[in-house]
């Protein structure tokens, strides 16, 4: 009986290598003055030819918060959520930059609750 949940979880990526390459940033262009308590980060990676689960180590307080996130085949950027009032930590933006607005199409945002 093989169980998804037996299967190995992908390691969690380290957002302090993602953001010293470029690759994670504030996105100020999606946040909005009238909640100040909602954090957004992008995120770009290399695009996948199937669909996967990342695990990323935040740039929190606290330094244990993981967020899991799935990427759709051929997903190269996301935006994660980090609503403050929800979660236990809040996050130490002042280690990363602010990301330029991304061109193309708007990515999806994933909600971290």
């Amino acid at each position: 009986d093989t169980r998804i949940a037996d299967a190995p979880q992908p390691a969690a990526l380290s957002w302090q290598s993602l953001a010293e390459s470029g690759r994670l940033a504030r996105a100020l262009d999606r946040e909005s003055a009238d909640a100040p308590h909602v954090r957004k980060l992008r995120l770009t990676l290399e695009p996948k030819a199937e669909p996967h689960t990342l695990r990323l180590k935040m740039p929190c307080d606290c330094g244990s918060c993981i967020v899991k996130a799935q990427m759709k085949a051929g997903a190269s950027c996301l935006v994660l959520v980090w609503n403050e009032e929800k979660q236990k930590c809040s996050l130490r933006l002042k280690e990363l930059a602010d990301a330029a607005p991304s061109e193309g199409p708007p990515a999806p945002a994933a909600g971290v609750a």
